[in-house]
């Protein structure tokens, strides 16, 4: 049959019996629409390219007239591509599609719509696997989003709803039922900081949360000895003090000591300020704070026993020496008195000169901080926990001595400028070269505290939630608590035996009763005769 070519102002190509068919060029009497193809029939059929006059087209297969098969679809005024299947001039079937904002599905199709299994990939880079109803996410699938968090289970009208399961990034993991896209109904989340929450949620927030830290020690201030140990309980509590059983929630332990400024000018200023120290810490007592160390890492007995027994032996010697002095005033051996008392006073000015002599340590020793703990079932215990001694040159002690040694000083001046008028008056008595007790309080001043065991004074013990990273980005407020150290109730040692002083006066005096004795008559005992 012959192929003819025909030439008219709509068509141009081949025909067949005055029909198109084969190959050829049609214009629409509406100018917006071009088609070049193959044409069977009259009707477009086979390969084709149908042209619009704002750019956009489509190339692929007709069939009989209706664009149906495998094609390509561009759309300009949005840029979407579109290669797959159609029907009837519809996507419809397996297909791709780049949109115009970057964002790309692969998929099912169904009259124009996503439908089915499919692909998403949005313009932020988030991923969706999984199935799609009317263009939306629907159903059960796969969310993977840009910044590595993981959604999978259900969805509807693209939202996570039903049960599923959330995988963050920074390892939190949520399982549990959703609605509206969040958090809702029956759930567990194991939080990257290791905490744990199983219960209720209600728009993506816990229906029980804790919302401040509460520390038990009893009544307040808790009371101390030296060097004693204790103990104490912190739990998770609402606003209505209800406990809340927060599980691997992180807590911090401290205590500190008030804080004092070093006056300028003062000998401590320069030194003080050069040591590196935490700023400090406001409290609700109305004072701040510097951290003082605690820890729990100290032995049994933290109160060196070994320093009240030298004290107690000390403290026996010092009354010794003072009965013989006693002893010795009234004994005619005045010269052995004279030299027993030049040595006392020696050895009483030697100490008060080594109580005065300053030194700054280079370094300070560190003690083991406490250990953090996680929450069990909303509460903390820390057992056998002491307040260590303190570091040398611990700023609100070192300042507290430097003002009480300023103060004893201008005392003592005082007394020595009288002592010294009284001696000008009387020329002819004796220097007195001994220190009483009373005097010796006012010129000794140690220049820095006992480091070897715990201040006396008021603490305070602060519990802090060190939860990293915050759980849903909420840290706890700090709890407080008083302590006040008292002095350590020591058991009485038994006094040494005081040998009194020889006195030759006395032991005469004995000795001679003892021979009048001797040579005194015996008397007669026998029985008197009847």
């Amino acid at each position: 049959m012959a192929t003819k070519v025909a030439r008219s102002d709509q068509y141009i190509g081949e025909t067949n019996k005055q029909i198109r068919n084969g190959f050829g060029v049609y214009n629409y009497s509406n100018k917006f629409f071009r088609y070049e193809g193959e044409w069977q029939g009259g009707l477009k059929h086979g390969h084709g390219k149908l042209l619009l006059g704002d750019g956009s087209y489509y190339e692929g297969e007709f069939t009989e007239g209706e664009i149906t098969g495998h094609g390509f679809k561009y759309t300009s005024c949005n840029g979407n591509k579109y290669s797959g299947q159609f029907v009837q001039g519809e996507m419809h079937g397996q297909g791709i599609m780049e949109y115009g904002n970057n964002s790309r599905y692969e998929g099912e199709w169904v009259r124009n719509r996503r439908v089915g299994y499919g692909s998403l990939t949005d313009a932020r880079n988030n991923l969706y696997q999984g199935i799609f109803y009317e263009n939306k996410r629907h159903g059960e699938g796969t969310q993977t989003y840009e910044n590595g968090d993981e959604y999978t289970g259900d969805w509807v009208q693209d939202k996570r709803q039903g049960h599923g399961e959330l995988k963050c990034q920074d390892s939190t993991v949520y399982e549990g039922q959703w609605r509206n896209d969040m958090f809702n109904g029956q759930g567990t989340m194991i939080h990257s900081s290791g905490m744990c929450y199983e219960g209720m949620w209600i728009n993506n927030k816990p229906a029980t949360v804790a919302t401040k830290l509460v520390i038990n020690i009893g009544e307040e201030p808790l009371e101390l000895a030296q060097g004693e140990k204790f103990s104490i309980e912190v739990a998770c509590v609402n606003d209505d003090g209800e406990l809340i059983e927060d599980m691997g929630r992180e807590l911090k332990v401290i205590a500190g000591f008030r804080y004092y400024a070093p006056k300028e000018g003062s000998s401590l200023f320069e030194a003080i300020e050069e040591i590196a120290e935490d700023d400090p810490i406001p409290t609700p007592y109305g004072y701040d704070i510097v951290p003082y160390p605690l820890t729990d890492a100290i032995g049994e007995e933290p109160l060196d026993e070994k320093l009240d027994a030298e004290k107690d032996e000390n403290e026996a010697e010092h009354e010794t020496e003072e009965n013989a002095t006693k002893t010795d005033e009234a004994s005619p051996l005045e010269e052995i008195k004279e030299t027993k008392m030049d040595k006392l006073d020696r050895e009483k000015t030697e100490l008060n000169n080594n109580e005065r002599e300053v030194d700054i340590p280079l370094e300070t020793p560190q003690v083991p901080p406490m250990t953090t703990q996680r929450t069990v079932s909303g509460k903390v215990v820390w057992e056998d926990i002491i307040l260590a001694p303190p570091p040398p040159m611990y700023r609100p002690f070192a300042i507290m001595e430097e003002e009480k040694k300023e103060e004893l000083d201008k005392k003592g001046k005082k007394k020595k400028e009288k002592k010294k008028t009284e001696s000008d008056t009387d020329e002819s008595s004796r220097p007195n070269t001994r220190t009483t007790k009373k005097e010796k309080s006012t010129v000794s001043v140690a220049s820095t505290v006992d480091e070897k065991v715990v201040q006396l004074g008021e603490y305070v013990i602060m519990v802090s939630d060190t939860t990293n990273p915050p759980f849903l980005g909420v840290t706890l407020e700090t709890a407080f608590a008083l302590v006040k150290v008292e002095k350590k109730k020591r058991k009485k040692s038994k006094p040494k035996k005081v040998t009194p002083a020889w006195d030759t006066g006395r032991h005469i005096a004995t000795s001679m009763a003892r021979v009048k004795v001797e040579n005194s008559p015996i008397p007669d005992l026998s029985p008197i005769p009847t």
